[in-house]
């Protein structure tokens, strides 16, 4: 149910979270096809109601680990499976800054910063938490397109954290920001 947020139009296909009544109900900011033209839709949107002069910012966790244990590269190719079935290009998250400046930002800048997992202290138990969070929830996804069954996708999960310690497995969060000009 498209709205019309403080005179904004919402994009097609798009709900505006805010004002849902039925919090019970799973919502999606995205429309639920996930198409191009929606991602494209959400980027020109955020930028229409960003006031000249405001800036936007984008960060994203790269799937893409350094010095990843076996059984993480098993999970991550799972992943490409599912994202290509679906349609979805989650490299994108590499060239966020290409993205800011073809909507028209400028003095757009990225970077990232280093994400370990299960080692680092406090952040890396932070990130671990958040993966396997992220990967439990797509159980229902990945164990099938894995062949195996839910309680050994449990258990792949499960036993990351001392791999990535002994490997020292990190990530990249990548972030990007820019400008709305003036004019």
């Amino acid at each position: 149910m498209p709205t019309d947020h403080e005179g904004y139009g919402v994009p097609s296909g798009w709900r505006d979270c805010t004002v849902e009544e039925d919090l019970t109900q799973p919502w999606y900011g995205f429309p639920s096809d996930e198409d191009e033209v929606g991602r494209q839709d959400y980027q020109h949107f955020v930028v229409r109601v960003t006031k000249p002069g405001g800036w936007v910012e984008c960060f994203e966790l790269d799937l893409d680990l350094e010095n990843p244990p076996p059984d993480y590269t098993r999970l991550r190719s799972a992943v490409a499976t599912l994202t290509e079935m679906k349609g979805l290009d989650i490299s994108l998250v590499k060239t966020m800054a290409n993205l800011l400046t073809s909507v028209g930002l400028t003095d757009v800048e990225a970077d990232y910063v280093s994400c370990p997992f299960g080692w680092g202290g406090r952040v890396g138990q932070l990130c671990m938490k958040v993966l396997e969070l992220g990967y439990g929830s797509l159980r229902s996804n990945l164990a099938p397109i894995m062949g195996i069954s839910d309680t050994e996708y449990d258990k792949l999960v499960d036993g990351l954290e001392p791999q990535f310690r002994v490997r020292r497995s990190w990530t990249k969060v990548h972030y990007a920001f820019g400008m709305k000009p003036f004019k």
